[in-house]
């Protein structure tokens, strides 16, 4: 599943509820998930809508694409984490994007 915007090449988030049900597609459960890699059971439920790049990695893959595709608002087009004051800023252009669009 890849959400792409027509008037740019940024990737759109991934919905909660499509990264649920891609996990469970491919037979897991984000409880089950957490138990196996040490967690507590409701981390991986935490990890679909908060930065947890830990999770992150073991989420994406299960489900068999790149945690950049199904979280980009936490990581670069590489991978990497995006630091707080970057991921403010990328918020702030895209709003201010949307006020000029209207």
């Amino acid at each position: 599943m890849v959400n792409t915007n027509l008037n740019s090449e940024r990737v759109q988030p991934w919905h909660p509820a499509d990264i649920i049900a891609a996990v469970r597609k491919h037979g897991t459960t984000l409880q089950r998930l957490s138990r196996e890699h040490g967690f507590s059971v409701f981390t991986m439920n935490k990890a679909v809508r908060q930065c947890f790049p830990a999770c992150h990695t073991i989420i994406a893959r299960v489900i068999g694409e790149p945690r950049q595709n199904i979280w980009p608002q936490f990581y670069d087009a590489e991978g990497a984490r995006l630091s707080a004051r970057e991921r403010r800023r990328r918020e702030v252009a895209s709003t201010v994007s949307i006020r000029r669009a209207a």
